[in-house]
């Protein structure tokens, strides 16, 4: 029943194309992927996507991510929002959104992305499923805060249970949290 009136509502309310709402994004998760969300710091959060076809994806939304590394970069510039990828070693693809209007939002202004190859190779689901992605207005799309409020695809897999530390860490920057402290 859960799972339905999740569907429904989403269909409603997120931009279309989405089924599944991040922090200021969104993505169209087929039935058969499991998410996760860890948000070790106040100023971060990762969702990670495993996929049917073994590969995975992964969003990191926050205030200081990795940025690009060496390399040849491609780039296209969509309104407000420039996108930039590059495949990288062992089939990994990584992904940028730089979104400009975003601090009018108080949202992260980076979306990082990447995709990481099942065993054999394969990364069709995990790029399908970054390509679904759209920025999405925080009102819709929230800050999932020290619980996250939606539960797993598969209910095989218990909900996720991020980690935050106090309010004050986007003040004073990132702060990575070790040893479970």
């Amino acid at each position: 029943m859960i799972p339905l009136l999740t569907s429904i509502l989403a269909t409603l309310f997120l931009p279309t194309g989405c089924s599944m709402p991040g922090w200021s994004f969104c993505v169209r998760m087929p039935e058969s992927a499991a998410r996760e969300v860890h948000a070790n710091a106040q100023d971060f959060v990762v969702y990670d996507f495993e996929m049917a076809d073994g590969s995975s994806a992964h969003v990191y939304v926050g205030w200081a991510p990795q940025m690009m590394g060496p390399g040849r970069w491609s780039e296209r510039r969509q309104g407000l929002e420039t996108v930039r990828w590059q495949t990288g070693e062992e089939g990994r693809i990584d992904y940028y959104i730089e979104r400009v209007w975003a601090e009018s939002a108080d949202i992260p202004r980076w979306l990082h992305m990447w995709v990481l190859p099942s065993e054999d190779g394969v990364t069709a689901e995990a790029e399908a499923l970054i390509g679904t992605l759209q920025s999405c207005d925080p009102r819709l799309c929230p800050d999932p805060g020290p619980v996250d409020p939606y539960r797993p695809v598969r209910p095989d897999l218990p909900p996720a249970q991020p980690e935050r530390p106090g309010d004050d860490a986007r003040s004073g920057g990132p702060r990575m949290l070790t040893d479970g402290n």
